[in-house]
Order: structure tokens, then sequence, then C-alpha cells
């Protein structure tokens, strides 16, 4: 067993399937403020994602789901991800709107990747109210 960073990760989202990265919430810089972080398990300095957002990929590690602020399908795996990323994370979402193949998907809440690129679950709500009290039988 080693040390997976020096870098302090506060919470833990995920790891790439190739294992070379993990996805975490962290300190900028080890002493800026927490942002989600991309965390290079070889000893590379961490990549900032972009202001709450973070990555996760599908289970065949095809594609690259960018989840939070901004709802994303990148069809690349881990590493091509991550060396798209700008140095100071993402700003915009047209940043990645941009990149060659993202997709975003439209009303999704904490979209989840699936078994394969393209296939993602999310939350969907609904509510519906008795506005006048009428008792329902």
């Amino acid at each position: 067993m080693r040390r997976a960073s020096d870098q302090p990760v506060l919470i833990l989202y995920d790891v790439s399937p190739d294992g070379r990265w993990v996805i975490g919430w962290g300190p900028l810089r080890g002493t800026g403020p927490p942002t989600h972080q991309a965390y290079a398990l070889d000893g590379r300095p961490p990549v900032p994602i972009g202001p709450a957002s973070w990555l996760t990929w599908s289970s065949d590690g095809q594609s690259t789901l960018i989840a939070g602020l901004w709802r994303f399908v990148l069809p690349w795996p881990p590493d091509q991800v991550i060396r798209q990323i700008p140095p100071e994370g993402f700003h915009s979402e047209d940043e990645i709107a941009h990149l060659p193949g993202a997709r975003q998907i439209e009303g999704a809440i904490n979209p989840v990747p699936g078994p394969v690129a393209g296939v993602y679950a999310f939350y969907r709500a609904t509510i519906q109210r008795n506005l006048y009290r009428i008792p329902i039988q």
C-alpha cells in the first residue's frame, strides 16, 4: 500500500476505470479554497475541473460524464478528458460545449453514467398538489 496523493482530499467521488485518476473535492493547490479536482496517482499536480462540477466515467471507461453545475457526456476515456481541461479548470458551459463530441444532457439532475458510452440515468421529479384541499378518495 502507498499514499495516493500528497494533496488533501476532503471528499472522494470516483476513481477512473484505468486506475490512474481520483476525482475528489479538496483545497486548490494545497492552501486555496476547496474545489473539484482530478488527482493523478502518478504524482502530477491535481487538475481543477470547474465550479461545482466533477467527472465520472462509464463502466467501460470509454465516455466521461461531467456532472454538477454543468451536465455533459464526452466520448473520451479518462486520460483524454483530463488533457482537455484548461489548467485552471472550466469556467463556462461554452468551454465544455465546444469540445469535440460533447453532448449536453438537458433537464437531468445528478446524472450517473451507465455501463457503456452514451447511457446514463438521472433523477427527474414531478410534484402534484391539491390546491383546493378537496379530499381525494
